[in-house]
């Protein structure tokens, strides 16, 4: 457990804006958090903590420990809702872009379990 914690701690040091960016880490889990006006905005910038030098794409290939892009998800969480554009009496969620790591999209989810605790979509 402790290797893992050493092996781990410089991709837990991805994140550059400690108001917008975050991550959570515990053995070989973890996490980027991303926060933004808007789903684009956090959407390019998780894939700026991926992309970026000293990022997380970085990290795996100086450690030998290739991402599984499609053991990977996003999760875009918010309250706020849009008009439904084919019924004015409904609101549907805000749309979202898709994110995508070296060519491969990423699977999106409205719900993922980390550690035991569920979180969704929804907050």
């Amino acid at each position: 457990m402790i290797l893992y914690i050493l092996y781990n701690a410089d991709l837990l040091d991805v994140p550059e804006n400690e108001q917008k960016e975050d991550s959570l880490g515990f053995v070989d889990d973890v996490t980027l958090i991303a926060i933004g006006e808007d789903f684009g905005e956090t959407t390019e910038r998780l894939k700026q903590m991926m992309t970026r030098e000293e990022g997380g794409l970085q990290w795996s290939r100086e450690h030998n420990s290739e991402f599984e892009v499609s053991k990977s998800a996003v999760l875009h969480a918010s309250r706020r809702t849009q008009p439904d554009p084919t019924n004015e009496d409904k609101r549907i969620p805000l749309d979202r872009p898709h994110l995508e790591i070296q060519d491969k999209r990423v699977k999106e989810v409205t719900n993922h379990k980390y550690l035991g605790i569920q979180v969704d979509a929804q907050l």
